[in-house]
């Protein structure tokens, strides 16, 4: 998490509290879908699970029992099938922005359908609930040198010296969103850094930090922002050591919210 202020309640917790009613309270969860390669996954109980199902049950605990105000999912596939399709039938709630890696062109010249149907390959995109915000502004960069540019290629970087040899193209969404009632605004950005190249993940997370860097010099320091995404990485990289340090704007972890007693370890990259 990144600038909680002292009207704005930033909270790592899920049960039902009294922030829950509280106009102030800004709830997001971060969610790894695990891509269109399977067509399922197992469950805790070594249980083989259809994306369906799984979908299902996102929908539910997420959507429906922990209700946040948005969402960053990882490794979602559009083009109206796949998983953009079954989160979108599962968080009716929810309007979604963001466009897959793969999509030819830049920012300014998405069609409407990109920027609601994650299209072109996969994406991260940020589901936020449509009856309490307004969207001011959103965009999705590509992990590289160039941001605004595609480096080429499907799936896999074209310009590898682009991309810091990464294995795969990586993307970056954001969305500035409008309290209806309040008229209070926060930042989420979503992102996925390589899982394979550690050089690519350090200089990639210097991209997402010059967004929240943007950001703050667009809206003023005061922003809240919060990022979720899977890093790929741990407390101990040089890429989490990037995010702490930002000069610009203070980060913050937000697994430290939670009483020591309360963390979990769940490793680097995780999908259930």
């Amino acid at each position: 998490f990144t600038m909680p202020t002292g009207d704005v309640v930033v909270t790592a917790e899920f049960e039902a509290s009294t922030s829950d009613n509280d106009p102030n309270a800004i709830k997001v969860v971060s969610q790894n879908i695990l891509n269109d390669a399977v067509s399922y996954d197992y469950d805790h109980g070594n249980r083989r699970v259809t994306n369906t199902t799984r979908a299902a049950r996102m929908g539910e605990l997420i959507g429906n029992r922990i209700h946040p105000d948005s969402i960053g999912f990882q490794e979602v596939f559009g083009n109206g099938r796949g998983w953009a399709k079954l989160l979108h039938d599962n968080f009716p709630d929810y309007d979604y922005v963001g466009f897959g890696r793969d999509f030819e062109g830049s920012n300014d010249t998405i069609r409407e359908d990109y920027a609601h149907d994650v299209s072109s390959g996969e994406a991260t995109p940020i589901f936020y609930l449509r009856d309490k915000y307004d969207l001011v502004e959103s965009g999705t960069w590509w992990i590289s040198k160039t941001p605004g540019i595609n480096p080429g290629g499907i799936n896999n970087p074209a310009d590898l010296d682009a991309t810091w040899n990464a294995q795969y193209k990586m993307t970056c969404t954001w969305a500035v969103l409008k309290n209806k009632e309040t008229g209070k605004m926060y930042a989420h950005i979503n992102s996925h850094l390589d899982p394979g190249v550690e050089l690519a993940r350090t200089e990639g997370m210097k991209v997402v930090v010059r967004k929240v860097n943007d950001l703050a010099y667009a809206y003023g320091s005061d922003l809240p922002m919060v990022m979720t995404a899977d890093w790929n990485c741990d407390q101990t990289s040089d890429a989490y050591e990037v995010m702490v340090s930002n000069d610009q704007v203070k980060v913050t972890d937000g697994a430290y919210c939670l009483p020591e007693d309360q963390l979990v370890n769940w490793g680097t990259s995780y999908h259930d």
